[in-house]
């Protein structure tokens, strides 16, 4: 999960010193990034919850 936040910091990062189209992609690419880390979260906690019943 760590990794995952220091790549979309990276990819903002990154996005702040480009422009146009590039920024755009960068940015993109990070927010599917947090899309995916939050739902990989989810799955994660719920099959945390079943393990423990």
């Amino acid at each position: 999960m760590y990794k995952g936040i220091g790549l979309v910091i990276a990819l903002v990062g990154a996005s702040l010193l480009t422009s146009g189209i590039y920024s755009a992609v960068l940015d993109l690419i990070a927010f599917v990034v947090l899309v995916y880390m939050a739902l990989n979260h989810k799955q994660y906690l719920r099959g945390k919850q079943t393990k423990a019943q």
